[in-house]
């Protein structure tokens, strides 16, 4: 009799990042578009009769000096055990025609592995051309399907913040996954706090900020 291994905690962790950082798979191609925003990726050719619109990245970081600092930590945790991912991101440079943010990753599985990821630079232009298939509404939320359902005061660092809360769910392979995030143009990254679960895995991830500077410079 064969029996079906679960997946490991530290795949569903590599599943759900990918998930967010690239789209999923049952994704409309709009959608995907918005991420690619996001996410400093270049247009194809083609767009160029498309509606330009501030790229919201460039938009967020590009309030704040270089050198601003953000680290987020998020937990996953599912039946066997609890990974803790440490992201580390820091304003290195902005013009008026693009950010560039560095990420560094810190990885501690729960059999005490710790995994210390390279940096990682990632730009972000000034605008993006806006698929005619969405409105520049849309194109500044989280996901198509995102679903604004309050506002939510925090406070980081001493300073208050108001957080937009948006609420929707996702599919994947692992099936859907409710998302409930905290977002505020006001903090660099906007991203402050980030519950996922997927229940057919049992599989729950929470995301908070650790720690915010805003006045640290880089040394050149």
């Amino acid at each position: 009799m064969s029996t079906k291994k679960k997946p490991s905690l530290h795949c569903i962790l590599i599943a759900s990042a990918c998930c967010f950082e690239v789209g999923c798979g049952n994704r409309e191609s709009s959608d995907a578009q918005v991420k690619q925003a996001n996410n400093g990726v270049v247009q194809s050719a083609g767009s160029e009769s498309y509606p330009e619109a501030v790229n919201p990245q460039f938009g967020n970081w590009s309030r704040f000096p270089v050198g601003t600092k953000v680290v987020r930590k998020k937990e996953v945790t599912n039946p066997n055990g609890t990974v803790v991912e440490t992201e580390t991101l820091v304003l290195t440079d902005k013009s008026d025609k693009k950010v560039a943010v560095e990420s560094q990753m810190l990885v501690e599985r729960h059999d005490g592995t710790r995994i210390d990821n390279p940096s990682q630079t990632f730009e972000f232009a000034a605008t993006f051309r806006v698929p005619p298939t969405i409105s520049v509404e849309q194109f500044q939320l989280p996901s198509l399907n995102a679903k604004k359902t309050g506002m939510e005061k925090v406070v980081l660092s001493g300073k208050e913040y108001e957080a937009n809360v948006y609420e929707w769910t996702e599919t994947n392979e692992a099936g859907p996954m409710s998302v409930k995030l905290l977002s505020c143009d006001d903090f660099p990254g906007r991203k402050i706090r980030q519950e996922m679960y997927t229940q057919k895995t049992d599989t729950r991830s929470i995301e908070n900020i650790v720690e915010v500077d805003l006045v640290k410079s880089v040394a050149k």
